[in-house]
């Protein structure tokens, strides 16, 4: 039966009840999601504001973990970079000692070769990759840097990566790097900052036990391990730069999180007591209803 065909008294009595059921289901909802908001219809002056608080939050989650990717890369490039200044350091060791005008020419061929060795040992971690991406390649993570070319007196090729031109973004919207390449790092354009070159200059002379090219070969390996130590610097000041701005997101996170909370958070509690008084006053209505002198409800829906 059509409800416009009823009584006014029978329309009344049906919207109510409907209101009334309305109310429950509402409270229903509510209780089973924990939200205040699960559709437009329930608060459509506040949908703008919730719109634009879960986007927020939605943005700064996706720079959290953003940051955290980047934590994880320059951890691990300021841990090799230390493993790197002892290599360096090492190098600066032989050469000293091949220098020595008491070191015969076997010795200094023995000490070329664990040159070599570190040479070797400074492109694996020039080489070190996270998660498949090569950290120092600048750009281009999915090209190796270098490779090692067994025919002296190219020991190591040309450098494989990019530009390092990316930068990590903060959730205030300011943007910094925090990446150097393997070429900046251990092939610099500077001759006495390019690490491997000077090391392989350094083991040539003493393979050819020729003490004046030793001695002229260890200022620049000397300039070239200091180099190392203020890469391995520069990853410390990264690292640094990253922790602020994670703790920057995880606190904006926190923020937003609880403002959305405050607007689409339903209180469990009062839910609870709606729902309870919905079913109150539904059994109360329908109680009343039938006790009137006329047809069941049912004649009045069916």
């Amino acid at each position: 039966m059509n409800i416009d065909t009823l009584r006014p008294s029978d329309q009344q009595f049906l919207s109510g009840l409907r209101r009334i059921q309305g109310r429950i289901g509402r409270a229903q909802q509510q209780i089973t999601s924990g939200k205040r908001i699960n559709s437009a219809s329930d608060s459509p002056t506040e949908l703008s504001g919730l719109l634009s608080l879960r986007s927020e939050l939605s943005r700064v989650e996706q720079i959290t973990t953003n940051l955290g990717r980047v934590k994880t890369e320059v951890d691990r490039a300021e841990q090799v970079l230390g493993a790197a200044v002892k290599l360096g350091e090492r190098a600066r060791v032989l050469g000293a000692q091949g220098a020595n005008t008491t070191t015969p020419a076997e010795s200094r061929r023995a000490l070329a070769g664990e040159l070599n060795v570190v040479l070797e040992q400074l492109v694996t971690i020039a080489n070190t990759t996270v998660e498949g991406r090569f950290i120092f390649a600048g750009d281009s993570d999915q090209s190796r840097p270098y490779d090692i070319d067994p025919a002296p007196p190219n020991l190591i090729t040309a450098y494989g990566g990019g530009t390092a031109t990316r930068e990590v973004l903060d959730p205030s919207g300011t943007t910094f790097r925090a990446a150097k390449t393997a070429d900046e790092i251990f092939d610099n354009f500077d001759a006495a900052k390019n690490v491997f070159a000077t090391i392989r200059t350094l083991r040539d002379a003493l393979a050819a036990n020729d003490e004046e090219a030793i001695r002229a070969a260890l200022p620049d390996v000397d300039t070239a391990a200091q180099h190392l130590i203020e890469m391995q610097s520069s990853y410390g000041a990264f690292q640094g730069r990253v922790e602020t701005a994670l703790k920057s997101s995880r606190e904006a996170s926190v923020r937003v999180t609880a403002q959305l909370a405050e607007v689409e958070d339903a209180d469990v509690a009062k839910a609870i007591l709606e729902l309870q008084q919905g079913v109150r006053d539904q059994e109360t209505a329908l109680q009343a209803r039938s006790r009137a002198p006329r047809g069941s409800l049912f004649d009045f829906l069916g």
